[in-house]
């Protein structure tokens, strides 16, 4: 019943992103092979619109959701009285929510994938030079690449939703990305040193005689073990906020 009402509050944002992704992609393919001239832009500016600024419009969204906007609205007593545990409904809404996201990332990887395809393929027969990498082996580093940085906004907006006891908590969570952001611009500017990066590159370029190419840059999955375990210390810290907390009834 309460996971059921998790998707009943999120399907419509999450299904309206993925008809958006189909339709663009659609639009994309038919204005591309119309053969008008100037049309060769037209997808990927859309892939940039769809995938750089409204991807994180649901992982936004799906990070507010849960307990913590159920203490906001008043209705978490109720919730947190009930025979369950409150780390029952912080990992639901924590891994329930990253599959909805990970649905966005693929829905928008398919699409990305079908470029990459073409891209390759137009390389393969110009030069002769085939790719280090597969285009399976690049959709697939790509979405593992997106997927770890959408986790991270969602697990950092989460558990502030938690803090907040609201989903107001978005703010606060878009805050502290901000603050992260800045921080490593001024220690850029000023040359001191550099914070790691919020979204892993997993490439290396390398060069087929004068053909720059992408490779699997070295130790991907050491730092893709890193980030995994950083997005576990959210929940478990929202796990224990909520544990600790007194809630009115």
């Amino acid at each position: 019943m309460y996971l059921w009402k998790y998707w009943r509050e999120s399907r419509m944002l999450f299904l309206g992103y993925l008809g958006l992704v189909a339709i663009a992609m659609i639009w994309s393919l038919v204005t591309f092979h119309s053969g008008v001239r100037g049309n060769n832009q037209i997808p990927g500016t859309v892939f940039l619109i769809v995938d750089r600024l409204f991807l994180a419009v649901p992982v936004l969204y799906l990070g507010s959701l849960g307990v913590g906007r159920a203490l906001g609205e008043g209705t978490g007593a109720f919730l947190l009285t009930r025979p369950r545990k409150r780390s029952w409904f912080v990992w639901r809404d924590w891994g329930l929510g990253l599959l909805l996201v990970a649905g966005t990332v693929i829905g928008l990887n398919v699409w990305s994938g079908y470029w990459m395809y073409r891209m390759s393929t137009a390389l393969y027969r110009s030069t002769g030079v085939a790719s280090p990498l597969t285009v399976q082996e690049m959709i697939g580093l790509n979405v593992l690449s997106l997927m770890l940085a959408c986790a991270l906004l969602f697990s950092v907006v989460y558990l502030a939703t938690i803090l907040r006891k609201s989903s107001n908590g978005v703010i606060l969570g878009i805050g502290a990305l901000v603050g992260y952001l800045a921080l490593n611009a001024l220690l850029e500017h000023y040359m001191i040193g550099e914070l790691p990066s919020l979204m892993l590159n997993p490439y290396r370029f390398t060069h087929t005689g004068n053909i720059p190419q992408e490779a699997l840059a070295s130790g991907v999955w050491v730092s893709v073990a890193i980030r995994a375990g950083i997005l576990l210390l959210f929940p478990i810290a929202a796990q224990l906020r909520l544990e600790r907390m007194e809630i009115a009834r």
